[in-house]
């Protein structure tokens, strides 16, 4: 094995104080995966790698978002490195569910959104849906949310009325809808005691089709697994 440089050693040596001193976001993207690219290439010049890589993946998060399939297409990624790369993003969620779990009670609102990013992380539609929501100044009034599938998305509004999106095309439009007939901001919308489901699956902007509400009990898209969006009323009473 080649011996290290001398002027390689140097740059790893100050790049690891300034992470020390001033932690891993005072860094370029590039040269934060420069410094991750360190764990499996002990000894080989990382910064080379890390261009290569942003360059084929986007950005830093494309690159961890990758399959190993793909990392190991790239000259230079072995499989120990494509290995570490791709669990990156499960150990982060796997850190965050870890710090918040046996967190019983919630008084503040810093509290509530490190839970639901927990809940959310890693979930591309799930982070889409959670931001559109909080931008519509709905997500106060949101119980649960469900993906059967990306194309079955809906969420569960006061524990009464389900509220079924489809897929994220047009969500601001559809959102936008929805809280008009949610607050029954003209008269014609859902009444403060409805319960049932409302439908805007197959609304556009550009459709003649209209949305549908059936009274009865919410209904959300089944899915084999339990829901990522627990129901926060339960979370906040413990």
């Amino acid at each position: 094995m080649a011996k290290e440089s001398s002027q390689h050693k140097g740059h790893r040596q100050r790049m690891r104080a300034r992470v020390e001193q001033y932690g891993l976001e005072s860094l370029e993207p590039h040269e934060a995966l420069e410094y991750v690219l360190y764990i499996t290439n002990t000894r080989k010049d990382t910064n080379g790698l890390a261009h290569v890589l942003m360059d084929r993946f986007g950005d830093f998060a494309g690159v961890l978002d990758a399959s190993e399939e793909d990392l190991l297409t790239v000259e230079g990624v072995g499989p120990s490195t494509a290995r570490m790369l791709h669990l990156l993003p499960q150990i982060g969620r796997y850190y965050t569910q870890c710090a918040v779990n046996g967190k019983k009670c919630m008084k503040t609102t810093d509290q509530l959104a490190e839970y639901l990013m927990a809940q959310f992380a890693g979930t591309v539609q799930e982070r889409a849906l959670l931001a559109a929501l909080d931008a519509a100044g709905m997500s106060a009034d949101v119980t649960r949310i469900e993906f059967a599938d990306v194309d079955e998305m809906a969420f569960l509004y006061q524990d009464r009325i389900s509220v079924w999106l489809g897929t994220l095309n047009e969500l601001e439009y559809k959102l936008k809808l929805a809280k008009h007939v949610l607050l029954n901001e003209d008269g014609k919308g859902c009444a403060a005691t409805d319960t049932g489901k409302l439908d805007f699956t197959h609304i556009s902007m550009s459709s003649t089709r209209k949305f549908t509400f059936a009274q009865g009990e919410p209904e959300l898209p089944k899915q084999d697994s339990l829901p990522r969006f627990v129901k926060l009323k339960k979370v906040l009473a413990k």
